[in-house]
């Protein structure tokens, strides 16, 4: 064998082992993360980054009046001809769902105040992952315009909505049971 040859299959030894390294510790990692977008509830798994309180809170800070429910908080704002609910269902502290809707009674696209409020509950859990928050986007702005009544899996999250017209708009997230 010559220099050259074994020069030559040392490298592609090499490469094979970068790839599989590479590729075990993404799946490795992808594993991980998707994990830690989970927390343990009781018999629920929850979104661990981020609290009910938190929620209701930017929500009411927007202007949204809230009433606390047993299995957690419902708000509202009302602005016009337009109505935004949030019901946010949580478990010591922590959301396991929350489901959001916007009924609008004027004819015409969903405005862009609309789009904002869906988007900006749609991507809290990931807040500080903005692979995932463009995706998210990318998933629920084309889906807006009517017609509409898909689900989706997303970082782990249950995502439904529901947009069969532009006047009344549902978004529901969730983590699942065990």
């Amino acid at each position: 064998m010559t220099w050259r040859r074994l020069r030559f299959v040392a490298l592609m030894v090499a490469l094979v082992m970068l790839v599989a390294g590479g590729a075990g510790g993404y799946l490795l990692t992808r594993s991980e993360r998707k994990t830690s977008y989970r927390a343990s509830c009781g018999n629920l798994y929850c979104i661990p980054s981020l609290k009910a309180s938190s929620v209701v809170d930017a929500l009411q800070g927007r202007g949204f009046t809230c009433a606390s429910k047993p299995s957690g908080s419902e708000c509202e704002l009302r602005i016009g001809n337009t109505t935004y609910r949030s019901r946010v269902s949580n478990k010591n502290g922590l959301i396991y769902s929350y489901d959001n809707s916007v009924n609008s009674h004027s004819a015409g696209e969903a405005s862009a105040s609309t789009k904002a409020f869906l988007v900006w509950l749609a991507a809290l859990p990931f807040s500080d992952d903005p692979v995932l928050i463009e995706e998210i986007n990318g998933w629920l702005l084309p889906r807006l315009g009517g017609g509409a009544d898909v689900k989706a899996t997303i970082g782990g999250y249950n995502y439904s909505l529901t947009a069969l017209d532009q006047q009344y708009l549902r978004l529901a997230v969730s983590v699942g049971s065990r």
